[in-house]
């Protein structure tokens, strides 16, 4: 994607920032399939490759799309750790088996590329997608 725009067209709009798959600013379609184009080498989608704005998300420009419907459904589910209890008095302690029932969902760098590939948020604007369901596990579940 920088060669296109460095090279090809200047004003193609689109997100990147710490190009190692940790930020998911750059999450876009690439060959039909929700990727981040930072973890994409051009040799693995040629000979073509086609590049589109993830679905699901208002367009503001080129690949740039809207993120603010998908935060939305994300902060929807209160997604943090809630204490009715009050303050302990010492470290609440975790056993692996605890930790590993939402181990998987502390990885959601809030990309929105799985709920934008979902057929269910595109056409239904209460759906809050994966994303925001996968981080309301985490918490709930965790001691």
């Amino acid at each position: 994607m920088h060669q296109v725009k460095w090279y090809q067209d200047g004003t193609l709009a689109l997100r990147r920032s710490c190009a190692h798959g940790i930020c998911g600013s750059d999450a876009m379609m690439i060959n039909g399939k929700n990727r981040l184009a930072c973890k994409v080498l051009v040799k693995d989608v040629l000979p073509k490759a086609t590049v589109e704005p993830i679905r699901g998300l208002p367009v503001l420009k080129d690949l740039i799309v809207d993120m603010e419907p998908f935060f939305a459904g994300y902060r929807s589910v209160l997604p943090y750790l809630i204490n009715d209890e009050g303050e302990p008095d010492r470290e609440r302690l975790q056993t692996p088996e605890e930790r590993h029932r939402f181990d998987d969902t502390t990885k959601c760098i809030l990309c929105a590329a799985c709920t934008t590939a979902c057929p269910i948020f595109w056409g239904d604007e209460e759906y809050v997608g994966p994303a925001a369901i996968v981080n309301a596990h985490r918490f709930i579940y965790d001691s």
